[in-house]
């Protein structure tokens, strides 16, 4: 499916939801990007609807300055691995999540709070482990 983003800005305030995404087995696909200019916290939940596979990845980017070519415009990976969410030091961009969400069953859900407030993108990736998912999400903060 493909994404659509639905985005409602209000005073410094974001709240995302996206219509159900198609996770492929195969490398990565972009299942969110959130704009996050003048924001400082998002929590963002996702949900991993019944009759797919489990996820094996699920990478967070940080992207500081939207032009391209600059050095800034290239994205930073801000959680990629188990320890980044279940293990999260004090300096790390993410501050709670739920668990692993790079091993998130089928018919599971989970949710990851991060700091983004020197990013003006946030950008999710993720990849299904041996059938393709379908993976929801949605995201607030302020």
């Amino acid at each position: 499916m493909a994404r659509r983003d639905i985005t409602s800005r209000i005073k410094g305030f974001v709240q995302n939801s996206d219509a159900d995404v198609t996770i492929a087995v195969a490398g990565t696909t972009t299942l969110a990007e959130i704009d996050t200019i003048g924001i400082s916290k998002i929590l963002v939940e996702v949900f991993n609807r019944t009759g797919g596979g489990a996820l094996d990845a699920f990478t967070i980017q940080g992207q500081a300055a939207p032009d391209a070519g600059a050095t800034l415009s290239i994205p930073r990976t801000l959680a990629s691995i188990a320890t980044d969410y279940t293990a999260p030091a004090a300096t790390d961009h993410v501050k709670i999540a739920s668990g692993d969400l790079t091993v998130l069953a089928a018919n599971a859900s989970g949710f990851v709070e991060l700091e983004c407030q020197a990013y003006n993108k946030i950008t999710i990736l993720a990849s299904a482990n041996t059938s393709e998912s379908t993976v929801g999400w949605s995201a607030s903060g302020g």
